[in-house]
């Protein structure tokens, strides 16, 4: 009986997240509510889906493989980054030590941190991070 009850309780959860936009969803709400069409944004995968919107979308799989300087070159004004992508080289510290202090040390040195859409109880998906990156 036990059983039953935790699986039932468990397909309501399910069926509760699946009723609710994920983090990468919210996170396009907010980006079209929040900042002015055209702008250049790169996004890191699993970010969010900027399809048929009016930004400038540069799509990266990584944002600890590129030089903040060349996406401002680009015309990059602000960046998405994923725990879905920064999770991998937290997984393994040794290996990505370089990818981490990225994360740790240039970002929060380089950009400014807008707006943090973290999953709840009832919301999927990765911890997605907005930054305006900071004119040299």
């Amino acid at each position: 009986l036990a059983f039953s009850i935790l699986s039932v309780r468990d397909a309501v959860r399910l069926a509760l997240l699946q009723t609710r936009p994920s983090t990468l969803v919210l996170t396009r709400f907010w980006l079209l509510e929040n900042l002015p069409p055209g702008s250049g944004i790169a996004i890191e995968r699993y970010s969010a889906p900027l399809e048929h919107s009016d930004f400038r979308v540069y799509e990266i799989v990584t944002a600890a493989s590129h030089s903040l300087d060349d996406l401002r070159n680009a015309g990059v004004e602000y960046l998405l980054t994923s725990s879905f992508m920064s999770g991998r080289y937290y997984a393994e510290p040794e290996r990505y030590a370089r990818e981490i202090a990225f994360y740790e040390e240039t970002l929060p040195r380089q950009a400014e941190l807008l707006h943090v859409i973290a999953p709840t109880g009832f919301e999927g998906g990765p911890v997605v991070r907005v930054y305006r990156l900071a004119q040299p």
